[in-house]
């Protein structure tokens, strides 16, 4: 029987987000742990401990439990935000467009307005969806490559970063579980380089 693959949950990740954030290690130690904890995530190796001056950072908790079709979150508040922010970005995500008001053959009529999308968008638009594909884990990574240093690391504390890390890596070990049943499974083999790559991808600069 193979040895048993270890679930990792992305704690140590936002332990290292916000010691940065909060100067308690510069760029060169932070890339270096990150790059060993992304490492062991992609090969599937333990996940090595970070320096006990680090373990002592709280980090803020947040329990997303999703089903296949959506995010559950604890916190009554949070919820009806959280209902109330998806129902704005439904409607946004269908028109795709801020109108200024045009009256037909008016010489006052303005030109549309086109809003750029954000990566929280393309996050609420997976969080929304069970099946994800290519063309959505795309759209979300180039308008994420886009944003700079300083704007990622403010993101990784926000609520949609942490519950698209959260879905992530509930569908990395769900996948994992399958191919230790099974690990002749290729669709769950693509499967799980896709998540890893993409995860790899949010987590990194």
């Amino acid at each position: 029987m193979g040895k048993k693959k270890q679930k990792f949950s992305g704690t140590n990740l936002r332990i290292l987000s916000i010691a940065y954030a909060n100067k308690r290690i510069d760029r060169t130690t932070y890339l270096k742990l990150r790059t060993q904890q992304l490492g062991a995530i992609e090969f599937n190796k333990p996940i090595p401990e970070l320096p006990a001056n680090l373990m002592e950072i709280v980090v803020p908790s947040i329990k997303v439990d999703a089903p296949s079709g959506g995010v559950s979150t604890s916190g009554g508040n949070f919820v009806w935000r959280y209902v109330a922010i998806a129902a704005l970005l439904i409607a946004a995500s269908v028109t795709g467009l801020w109108f200024a008001d045009v009256i037909p053959g008016s010489k006052s009529e303005k030109p549309v307005q086109i809003r750029q999308l954000e990566p929280v968008d393309y996050a609420e638009r997976l969080l929304r969806n069970p099946d994800w594909n290519e063309r959505d884990i795309n759209a979300f990574l180039r308008t994420w490559g886009t944003r700079t240093e300083v704007a990622k690391t403010a993101a990784r504390n926000s609520q949609w970063y942490l519950a698209l890390e959260n879905e992530i890596i509930k569908r990395i070990n769900k996948t994992r579980l399958q191919l230790e049943r099974n690990p002749d499974l290729q669709a769950e083999q693509r499967e799980l380089a896709r998540l890893n790559r993409f995860y790899g991808q949010l987590t990194s600069n």
